[in-house]
């Protein structure tokens, strides 16, 4: 005949015991008393009834921790301290979306590109994605879906991060960014508690666009970043990329990164995601390569592979804003931009009047204009 286990007797106590016991030898470590060791061992033997006991002992102990032990002091006083450090945490999160990120960001490159390098234009082009094209109040039945995209890191998602905090650009519901800024996340996230946001992370770090970007050997990172895009539940749509340079010639458009990391992250992108968003200003639109190499003379500048943008639907989208060094005349800028858009490109571009214009590609001009927006139609 088989003997039936007697848990009174076993070395192991009761499943509904394992809980308590846990909080007894956690109280130990601190303070135990004879009554405490007595109800420990009453409670590893699965004594029944034990509870009411072990429950007053450990109350009476904590008490006196508190009371007569002198932790009730310590308690308040750290308590003082996470309550001092969350208003700190609060305070630098709204410096940070009011623009001011100094508080957050460490003294360096990033922070001085952010704050001295073009900074009004770099704003002025992501207000205008942001109001344009992730704002659910639009007319656009694009604008009216969840959003679902990756934005590249770069000085000028970090206002785009910014803008989206703005009361006046209304994100739908249960969308969803990737990113590899570091900046990103932590601005949106504080007052959008509606929306999901994930980083994408690496070995490198880029303190040029304040970016992560995986190793060139890591193959596992780039076939993620791949998957994001092509995944069967709730894939990424959208690209949001900031090229440091775009060539244009009546040829071929070439976008150029700091890093070819970078690039390779865009090439997957370029592939695989719906829609393009590129954000620039008029400074950094190239006639040619040699024009853009000579401007960044003491810059590596590394090329996204070669495109037929006329092939990609729906066309990528260009946004550039006006800043004052770009010597052309307007009439050698609109030259500039009707070879982009013989190039395939579908340009929003701003003036010296600060007034946005819209250029479709030309092979689409023939159809029905795009959703309204706050561009003129060129």
């Amino acid at each position: 005949m088989a003997k039936k286990n007697d848990t009174q007797s076993s070395d192991r106590p009761a499943e509904e015991n394992r809980t308590l016991l846990k909080v007894i030898e956690l109280l130990e470590s601190v303070y135990c008393t004879d009554d405490l060791e007595k109800i420990k061992v009453a409670v590893k033997d699965g004594q029944p009834g034990i509870e009411p006991r072990a429950r007053a002992e450990i109350y009476k102990i904590v008490r006196f921790l508190l009371d007569e032990a002198g932790f009730h002091k310590e308690f308040l006083q750290l308590r003082e301290t996470i309550h001092t450090a969350s208003e700190r945490m609060d305070s630098m999160l709204s410096e940070m979306t009011r623009g001011d990120l100094g508080q957050f960001l460490a003294q360096g490159t990033l922070q001085t590109r952010y704050e001295k390098e073009h900074p009004a234009p770099k704003k002025c082009v992501a207000r205008f994605v942001a109001q344009n094209f992730l704002n659910s109040k639009k007319n656009s039945p694009l604008n009216q879906s969840p959003i679902s995209c990756f934005v590249q890191a770069s000085v000028t998602s970090i206002h785009l991060a910014c803008e989206l905090t703005d009361n006046h650009v209304a994100i739908t519901p249960g969308s969803l960014f990737y990113t590899n800024s570091i900046a990103f996340p932590l601005i949106l996230l504080q007052q959008r508690d509606d929306i999901s946001v994930y980083t994408l992370c690496g070995t490198g770090y880029d303190s040029l666009c304040g970016g992560w970007f995986p190793d060139r050997d890591d193959q596992d990172a780039r076939e993620h970043l791949k998957s994001l895009f092509k995944r069967e539940k709730n894939p990424l749509r959208d690209a949001i990329l900031t090229p440091i340079a775009v060539a244009v010639t009546s040829e071929h458009v070439e976008l150029f990164f700091t890093r070819q990391e970078i690039v390779e992250m865009v090439n997957i992108m370029v592939d695989c995601s719906s829609r393009l968003i590129l954000m620039s200003f008029r400074s950094r639109i190239f006639n040619s390569r040699d024009e853009a190499t000579q401007n960044f003379m003491n810059t590596t500048l590394h090329q996204v592979k070669p495109t037929d943008w006329n092939s990609k639907s729906p066309a990528p989208i260009l946004v550039v804003a006006d800043d004052e060094k770009d010597i052309r005349t307007e009439q050698e800028w609109k030259e500039t931009v009707r070879r982009l858009s013989q190039q395939g490109f579908e340009v929003y571009w701003q003036d010296a009047q600060s007034k946005w214009h819209h250029t479709k590609r030309l092979q689409d001009r023939q159809q029905a204009d795009p959703p309204q927006n706050a561009a003129e139609k060129e």
